[in-house]
């Protein structure tokens, strides 16, 4: 097992602030628990929207980005093709 100390020494921050670099906050989460349960329903689905929508995309992503698409997920809006009307859509 890592030592904690091993683990607290890590600095890490964006390279563009290497010059400067921001304290690295650590937070130990042993005694919380987390559901890691997989959905197969349409939460799943709304869980990789909010992903899509907060996360950076890259050129390389514009594979994924565009068979997200056909999902209804797109990183310009919300998700849009099972919200209007039923998880049937879903199922196409």
């Amino acid at each position: 097992m890592i030592e904690r100390r091993a683990v607290e020494a890590a600095k890490i921050y964006p390279l563009a602030q290497a010059g400067n670099p921001p304290a690295t906050v650590f937070t130990d989460v042993k005694d919380i628990d987390f559901d890691s349960t997989i959905r197969y329903d349409a939460s799943s689905f709304e869980h990789l929207d909010r992903i899509v929508q907060e996360e950076p995309w890259i050129d390389r992503d514009r594979v994924m980005i565009d068979s997200l698409k056909s999902l209804g997920i797109d990183v310009s809006a919300s998700l849009t093709r099972y919200r209007a009307g039923s998880t049937a859509a879903l199922r196409t």
